[in-house]
């Protein structure tokens, strides 16, 4: 069973070579306040979570990495396909992620609020994960 932890989620050789999950490491729980130990299917889904909230250049040791929101949705006129397509990669580039169903987004420009709904297979199984 892997134990992710939700801040740094991947370990490193002396070369700086990706060479996979940490294990045995700590998170937040639900409430955010207290520490917790994550492992299986639930520290998957909170390594999807964080990805998913990670905005393209916002991390300094890899600025490629993130989702270009900026350039996708926050953009005139907003390139939907292209941000469904940059999640579907983000999930599916997760450790223990086997694919991603579908991303069903709704966009409410008025107020300028998007939703979305994905179908996702871990290794553990099938879930749906909502942004809100």
């Amino acid at each position: 069973m892997t134990t992710l932890k939700t801040f740094d989620y991947t370990k490193y050789d002396n070369n700086g070579n990706y060479v996979g999950l940490c294990e045995n490491d700590i998170g937040l729980d639900e409430s955010g306040k207290n520490l917790a130990m994550l492992s299986g299917e639930e520290a998957v889904m909170r390594v999807v979570k964080n990805r998913v909230q990670t905005r393209k250049y916002e991390l300094l040791f890899d600025m490629n990495k993130g989702i270009p929101y900026v350039e996708t949705i926050f953009d005139n006129p907003f390139y939907l396909p292209l941000w469904a397509d940059n999640l579907k990669k983000t999930i599916e580039g997760t450790d223990e992620v086997v694919s991603v169903a579908y991303i069903n987004p709704e966009l409410d420009s008025a107020n300028r609020k998007l939703k979305y709904t994905c179908g996702i297979t871990t290794t553990y199984g099938y879930r749906i994960f909502t942004n809100g």
